[in-house]
């Protein structure tokens, strides 16, 4: 993605640590998206995680773009959030 001229941040979120780092860094830098990984939107387990997710970004930055990557089996353990900065 670099190469192609995009800037992006990974960040982990978990259930267990919650969301407030996240919304922070929303609040803090600005960002056009945010990509929910495929271990996330691919996992039924997880829908409510990502729901969360979805709810924060609406809540903190609702002009923001949220993704979702298919589940792919290379992705199967990736838990990332994907912020990519204004």
């Amino acid at each position: 993605m670099t190469r192609a001229g995009y800037k992006y941040e990974i960040t982990h979120a978990s259930p267990e640590t919650g969301l407030d780092g996240f919304k922070n860094q929303l609040r803090t830098k600005p960002c056009y998206g945010v990509l929910i990984g495929g271990g996330v939107a691919g996992n039924p387990a997880l829908s409510c995680s990502m729901e969360q997710i979805i709810d924060a970004t609406h809540e903190v930055a609702p002009k923001t773009k949220v993704m979702l990557q298919p589940l792919r089996r290379c992705a199967r353990n990736c838990r990332a959030l994907v912020r990519i900065p204004a």
